[in-house]
């Protein structure tokens, strides 16, 4: 939407992705992090984190803070981030984990399965966020 803004002008996508974003701003928790089925009223289940779902936001709140020049998208994305880098396999016993991002925690199914639920696109969508961020403190 914002893409499509830039090449046409036409301030209808900007509106639009404006709206997103402040959709991923509601919905956003307390601890920086997003639910993946959240209603229209912002209710979630207990189980579904989406830590790719909120890097995505973080990318677009990067976007429409370039677009808008608007500070109201940093701080969601500060929190989104520092979020990312708390679910982040730091120093796993397992190193085939080291650098990872937790997707979400499964709901427990009643054996000894590991609850812990790894896709690349949450670490893909953190690394274009960071990266993205940095190209914008070095751009200025």
């Amino acid at each position: 939407m914002i893409d499509a803004w830039r090449d046409t002008g036409e301030a209808r996508w900007l509106e639009t992705a404006i709206r997103s974003g402040q959709w991923y701003m509601r919905a956003q928790r307390l601890d920086g992090g997003l639910f993946r089925f959240t209603d229209l009223q912002f209710r979630t289940a207990c189980f579904g984190h989406a830590t790719s779902g909120i890097m995505s936001a973080a990318v677009m709140w990067i976007e429409l803070f370039r677009a808008t020049g608007e500070t109201c998208w940093l701080e969601p994305l500060y929190r989104a981030l520092d979020y990312a880098c708390r679910m982040q396999f730091a120093t796993p016993e397992d190193q085939n984990l080291a650098g990872c991002i937790l997707e979400k925690v499964l709901e427990p199914d009643g054996t000894d399965a590991s609850s812990y639920h790894i896709r690349d696109l949450g670490t893909i969508f953190f690394i274009q966020a960071a990266a993205s961020l940095m190209l914008s403190a070095k751009d200025g």
